[in-house]
């Protein structure tokens, strides 16, 4: 939005994410085993679908421990109720076309490498 909208930004902060051209051209071997679901969850459908529905316990503790460094950052409540998400199809489904999505995100940085923004950012 900083970027297409300049006129209508004023400050911008970074919280978390990177262009996925970027981050993908600088994967690193040991990023790959950490980022291994952006690869996985764009593979066409059905195939994350099956494997990630196959089994979605061994999944979400993949990703958990992969993504969590601190002991008890998640509580058994928040574990069951991730894992109850992570065990409902349409979850999968949705989570697996949002990764999907990097494509056309590919698609903009392409257009937007270079361009700075007008605003201040902090």
């Amino acid at each position: 939005m900083a970027l297409d909208y300049p006129d209508a930004v004023q400050s911008f902060s970074n919280l978390d994410v990177v262009p996925s051209q970027d981050a993908f051209e600088d994967l690193g071997a040991s990023q790959v085993f950490s980022w291994f679901h952006w690869h996985l969850m764009r593979q066409p459908a059905p195939f994350p679908e099956v494997l990630i529905g196959a089994n979605p316990k061994l999944y979400l503790n993949l990703l958990l421990d992969n993504w969590i460094s601190v002991e008890g950052a998640t509580t058994a409540e928040d574990y069951d109720e991730y894992l109850r998400c992570f065990s409902n199809p349409d979850t999968i489904t949705a989570t697996c076309s949002d990764y999907r999505g990097v494509a056309l995100d590919l698609q903009h940085d392409t257009v937007d490498r270079g361009r700075e923004l007008a605003c201040s950012v902090g």
